[in-house]
């Protein structure tokens, strides 16, 4: 990969700015462009809403932060220009509250220990030092009052402007979910359904791998557009069209209300869900009779999830701010190839098949791999493998959530961890004769960011996987569908129904067969990464596999966890299952201590509607369907 192609790209803490004042900047911009000629690019100003930070200007030895700055902006605003100053522009709004404006005499307000006048004082200073070097405009707040009262133009430009201005700074890390887990049926068991039902797992084999080598993905210089800046849905629908992958948006987007496979999810109540309507999944509510308003989803997406969502009926109702890279390209490609030859040559060739053969399928495949090292190496196979599987996961990664520890050596410097709240969050402390160990979370805003991080990259990986399953979803019935868990779907195999194709050596991206030649035949689920599975061996022998996400599951636990406490959770018999559970735990002091206790599993399984259980004819429940939150058929 050439050098500078990835720029590090995380949240930054939102600084402090004037709706008002983005306002009237927006103003500006929207009248220089209005003036500007056929086919010449539009401009934009530096704004901490439109560059995520506040633009800085240096005159001497002083640095000054600015509400605006435009390159160029004398000219462009017909300005008398001066030799000795810069053409650039600098715009500067100020409250006549916080500045105690000497036109509307209003009262003088002390914030911060600095009253009205003191940071008029101010002011004049920062503008008097700028006017040395730069041109500069000023607005106050009573100018800006009066003007909206006489000024047409401006009282139209603000009925657009509010209605696509959002209050936050799009956050980059609101676009990064997870993987789609999520429950389609809570039972499921063939036997009673049909002589010939049975269940299907299949997995993708390196599903994050294969997504980064064969994905574009947006990189280089991006520009946020806000306001007047953003184009028309109709226009950002095309655009998306020609490229999906072009960035990120916060968008408002109305899903249709009969669809059973939702594209676009959001986190409610700490949970990634899929609804049809907003305000239905965060009431728990199965009868939908919300406007369109309480229906949207409101979030920041990729433009790759929100064009295919767009594909499956979803309507853009509007646009809040959207950040477009220049170029997209595949980076990843050689890369991933160079880990996934070394694991395919360190797995060794399988024992029904010879080594030309096994060569000569993955040099038909682009994976040319070297004779002699094609043999079982354990290690080798492990490492390549953690390469391919976690490299991902290093470009989201959010240093807020570390741990620092620190060993302190004198009073004034623990003072200060301990007291400064804005900067450090304390989790544990422990005493020594001379020094002390603190470990604690950096919570400010100058925590130095990763280098390797590039949270709109790891979005779009998450995102083009979820693509990729609901592609392979899509082609099922929805009521064939079982359960989702990010690269894996179980489902209900009948006659005449979709089936997933497992080749004999699966190549990355294709799938697998998770059940090794079993039948699986019973499926209950209480929530996500809580299910079991009951399958037949060849031997006829009956095999269950469970999954309890926040449980250990060993011989003690697994008379606890089981098919049917699961089945009677699901079915409310009981309320809960107490699961002794064995762990270590440091007191106050450092001193590490073995305590046992009893530990809860209850149903979650509320990601979607539950619907009534579907009986056979001898009256058995069968199947247990779920919906959608505010789903209605048409």
């Amino acid at each position: 990969m050439p050098e500078n192609t990835i720029c590090a790209i995380d949240d930054v803490k939102e600084g402090k700015y004037s709706k008002e004042a983005m306002a009237w900047i927006g103003y500006i911009e929207y009248k220089i462009n209005k003036n500007l000629g056929l086919g010449e690019p539009k401009i934009s100003i530096h704004t901490i809403r439109s560059h995520g930070r506040e633009a800085r200007v240096a005159i001497q030895n002083k640095r000054y932060f600015v509400d605006g700055y435009l390159t160029n902006g004398a000219v462009l605003m017909n300005l008398p220009l001066e030799d000795a100053k810069s053409p650039d522009l600098i715009l500067e709004y100020n409250g006549c509250i916080l500045k105690k404006c000497k036109i509307c005499q209003v009262e003088d307000v002390t914030i911060g220990g600095l009253t009205g006048v003191e940071r008029r004082q101010i002011q004049e200073e920062k503008e008097s030092e700028i006017k040395k070097k730069f041109h500069l405009i000023t607005m106050t707040s009573c100018r800006w009052e009066k003007m909206q009262k006489t000024d047409m133009e401006l009282r139209e430009f603000l009925k657009r402007w509010k209605s696509k201005y959002s209050k936050h700074i799009l956050s980059v890390r609101q676009s990064y979910y997870g993987g789609r887990v999520e429950h389609f049926g809570l039972f499921v068991d063939t036997l009673k359904i049909d002589s010939e039902c049975k269940l299907e797992y299949k997995d993708v084999t390196s599903l994050y791998p294969y997504i980064m080598m064969s994905s574009e993905f947006p990189v280089g210089p991006y520009d946020h557009l806000i306001g007047e800046q953003l184009p028309s849905i109709k226009d950002f629908e095309d655009e998306l069209k020609l490229n999906p992958n072009v960035g990120l948006v916060n968008v408002q987007i109305l899903p249709p209300q009969d669809i059973l496979i939702p594209v676009l999810g959001v986190t409610i109540d700490k949970k990634y869900l899929f609804p049809v309507c907003y305000r239905c999944a965060k009431n728990q509510s199965s009868n939908c009779t919300c406007p369109e308003n309480f229906r949207a989803l409101r979030g920041v997406f990729t433009t790759a999830e929100v064009a295919y969502a767009l594909e499956k009926n979803y309507k853009i109702l509007n646009l809040y701010e959207f950040m477009k890279f220049h170029k997209t390209q595949k980076i990843f490609e050689g890369f991933i190839h160079n880990f996934m030859k070394w694991k395919l040559e360190s797995e060794g060739v399988p024992s029904d098949m010879t080594k030309e053969e096994y060569l000569n399928f993955y040099a038909e495949n682009g994976f040319i791999l070297d004779s002699s090292k094609c043999q079982k190496n354990a290690s080798f196979r492990f490492i390549s493998k953690l390469v391919l599987n976690s490299s991902y996961g290093k470009l989201a990664q959010n240093k807020r959530k570390f741990k620092f520890t620190e060993v302190v050596n004198n009073r004034s410097d623990l003072w200060t961890i301990m007291h400064d709240t804005e900067k450090y969050r304390v989790n544990e402390l422990y005493f020594g004769d001379e020094k002390c160990l603190v470990s604690y979370q950096r919570l400010d805003s100058n925590l130095k960011r990763g280098d390797s991080v590039n949270v709109v990259i790891a979005s779009y990986i998450s995102s083009l996987a979820r693509i990729y399953m609901h592609k392979e979803m899509s082609k099922f019935k929805p009521e064939d569908l079982a359960y989702t868990d990010t690269d894996a779907i179980l489902s209900i195999a009948r006659a005449n129904s979709h089936t997933i194709d497992c080749p004999k050596l699966p190549l990355i991206g294709q799938y697998t067969d998770e059940l090794c030649g079993m039948v699986a035949l019973r499926f209950v689920c209480i929530g996500a990464k809580c299910y079991c599975l009951q399958m037949k061996d060849a031997q006829g022998n009956i095999v269950t596999k469970t999954k309890s996400k926040g449980f250990t599951l060993n011989i003690e636990s697994q008379d606890q966890l089981n098919f049917q406490s699961y089945y009677d959770l699901l079915m409310h018999k009981i309320q809960s299952i107490a699961v002794k559970t064995t762990m270590f735990k440091k007191s106050s002091i450092g001193v590490v201590e073995i305590i046992s206790y009893d530990k809860h599993l209850q149903f979650t399984g509320t990601k979607r509607a539950i619907l009534e259980p579907e009986l056979n004819s001898k009256n058995e429940v069968a199947i247990i369907r779920t919906v959608p939150w505010g789903f209605k058929s048409k």
